[in-house]
Order: C-alpha cells, then sequence, then structure tokens
C-alpha cells in the first residue's frame, strides 16, 4: 500500500493531508497551533488563580475554573477554552476566537459554541480521524 502525506503551512497552523487509496483524511495539528496562540496571548492556568482574581476584580463576571471542567454536547469546554491574562476575556483555541466574559459569564461561553464558526471546527474534530505519532517529514 502506498501512501502519501502532504504538509501544509497557513497563519493559524500547519494541516496534514493524506492520500491512502485515493481516500484523503485531513489532519489539523492542533498542538502547534496551541502554542503559537499561547506565545502571542498568554495563557493563565489554575495555579495562576491570585492573578485571575486581581485581573478580573473589576468585571461583573469573574473567570471561574469550574467553567473548564462543564461539558456542552458531548464536548468538555476545557478542550477548547483557555482563560487570557486580558481582563474579562477568554479565548477558544479551536476557533482562534476571544470571548468577552465579562458582562455575561458563562452565558458568553455557551453562544461562542453555539456559534456557526465553533460548530464547524466542531463538525471537522468529530468526521476527522487524530493520528498519534505522525513525523514532520514527508511520507513516500
Amino acid at each position: 500500500m502506498k501512501a502519501r502525506a502532504f504538509i501544509d503551512f497557513h497563519p493559524r497552523g500547519f494541516s496534514i493531508l493524506i492520500n491512502v487509496h485515493q481516500r484523503q483524511i485531513s489532519l489539523h495539528i492542533q498542538e502547534f497551533a496551541y502554542n503559537l496562540v499561547k506565545m502571542r496571548t498568554g495563557f493563565l492556568e489554575k495555579r495562576d488563580e491570585a492573578q485571575v482574581k486581581e485581573i478580573d476584580k473589576t468585571v461583573k463576571n469573574k473567570w471561574n475554573w469550574k467553567w473548564l471542567d462543564k461539558v456542552i454536547d458531548d464536548v468538555n469546554v476545557g478542550d477548547f477554552i483557555r482563560k487570557l491574562s486580558q481582563c474579562g476575556m477568554a479565548f477558544c483555541t479551536w476557533c482562534r476566537s476571544e470571548i468577552n466574559y465579562a458582562s455575561r459569564g458563562w452565558a458568553a461561553i455557551q453562544s461562542h459554541h453555539k456559534s456557526a464558526k465553533h460548530q464547524g471546527h466542531l463538525r471537522t474534530r468529530q468526521t476527522n480521524f487524530r493520528l498519534s505519532g505522525v513525523s514532520n517529514y514527508f511520507i513516500y
């Protein structure tokens, strides 16, 4: 069996396209894009809770780490949402979108999840296969 893989670099990460018997399987490398975004935006983690409280002290709806444990439509929110180091802002790693939760809190994250852009990324993730251990080289 002969398989070919091609790597397509674009501003939001890169994709690998694999041809096997004239069937194409598209694979988006989320970890690479996540690292690029993290360098640009500065995500905060649960261990930064004191910093988050200080950042969000002026907003109506404060960041709640329990949001990341919630599930919407069989998807764990923590798989796609990160807290930004900006007041009242979160980030969707799937859509590369900033989400302002300062005025609406959890409802803003739910609303983003229902958006057409996010649903498109969700469908892509549900219908494509994730390959583990794929190298960054062409396969012949």
